[in-house]
């Protein structure tokens, strides 16, 4: 069966688009991909390589995409089309309104309760509108299963799949690991990767960060990680308020998150909702120590294995991260197990 999977982008890596492309594999053309963009990202560029068919669709207004989207699906062979994120499944699901004999809409949920807690209710009600449009909907967490349910998801169209990682093409710099490790200028390494969006909550990760420090362990917490220019300089005032400048540190943009994952002594994500973090799947599968929220798709992952913490308590953050540190090469054993 053909499935042609719909991306707004194709800027980026995409990991887990990645592992469906790589894993499905191009000789069978079992995938072909879709693009609201030129088509000239990394992603793309990855696409080529593995021999996989996409179809740049160009940039343009929603409902130039929207056309361009339907003449594609008239003439497609693939039996099912999957969308990625928001915007992608609204442009799917308006492209498939009144077209007859096309393929099975299959929109994937990549976020959660995001849209309710930015109190967008226009988004939400796009939500619905997917929902209520779409063949079926995928979850990648028990928490999303819940949150479209209560949006009205009909139980028939809810669709279950954990999200994926091709661990043999990791590519991982052993060399580049030993240099992070020799960069941090602290006795320990924290490690948290993500946008610097509210939903990740960094001023609780912050915090504790000085719970940490204030509790006499040396610990130096580097967030790799873009977001708008506001929320930079409130997390920057943040920490020249609580006089951490020289322990924490922003890097923005890092290339290859993953190998800064491996280097960390601790990976620590202090999110307020998830819809299944591919960054918390990764630290984990390395056999780094983990110290969460149970927001979200979080505890899917790691609930049988470790101790949740509840999200916004920076004080209990503060412990997890103390209590983990103290017994340090316990913790590397135990995640290694767990990996």
């Amino acid at each position: 069966m053909k499935a042609l999977q719909v991306v707004s982008s194709t800027v980026g890596r995409h990991d887990i688009l990645s592992s469906i492309a790589i894993g499905l594999g191009a000789e069978e053309h079992d995938v072909e991909f879709a693009s609201f963009d030129e088509g000239t990202g990394d992603f793309a560029s990855l696409l080529r390589r593995h021999g996989v068919v996409l179809h740049a669709l160009g940039l343009g207004s929603t409902l130039r995409s929207v056309v361009r989207l339907r003449r594609l699906l008239r003439g497609t062979e693939a039996a099912v089309v999957q969308a990625h994120g928001h915007h992608a499944s609204l442009l799917l699901v308006l492209s498939m309104l009144g077209l007859r004999g096309g393929p099975a809409s299959m929109p994937i949920r990549h976020h959660n309760l995001s849209h309710h807690l930015i109190r967008s209710r226009l988004r939400v009600l796009l939500d619905r509108f997917i929902i209520h449009r779409a063949d079926g909907v995928v979850v990648t967490s028990t928490s999303v299963r819940e949150t479209l349910i209560a949006e009205g998801c009909p139980l028939d169209r809810l669709y279950f799949a954990t999200n994926g990682r091709d661990w043999d093409d990791a590519g991982l710099d052993r060399n580049r690991v030993i240099e992070i490790r020799g960069s941090c200028q602290h006795e320990f390494l924290l490690v948290a990767v993500g946008n610097l969006k509210f939903e990740k909550d960094y001023p609780t990760l912050i915090r504790a960060v000085r719970e940490v420090v204030d509790r006499g362990t040396d610990v130096e917490l580097q967030i790799a990680g873009v977001g708008a220019d506001q929320d930079r300089t409130q997390l920057e005032a943040l920490v020249s308020e609580l006089d951490l400048a020289d322990h924490v540190r922003f890097l923005g943009w890092v290339e290859d998150a993953l190998t800064l994952i491996a280097a960390a002594d601790l990976f620590v994500h202090s999110s307020i909702d998830e819809a299944s973090p591919q960054v918390v799947y990764e630290a984990a599968g390395f056999g780094v120590p983990v110290v969460a929220t149970s927001a979200g798709g979080i505890t899917d992952i790691l609930g049988r294995h470790y101790e949740l913490v509840d999200p916004g308590d920076a004080v209990g953050l503060a412990e997890m991260v103390l209590r983990c540190l103290s017994e340090l090469d316990a913790n590397r054993r135990r995640a290694e197990s767990i990996a």
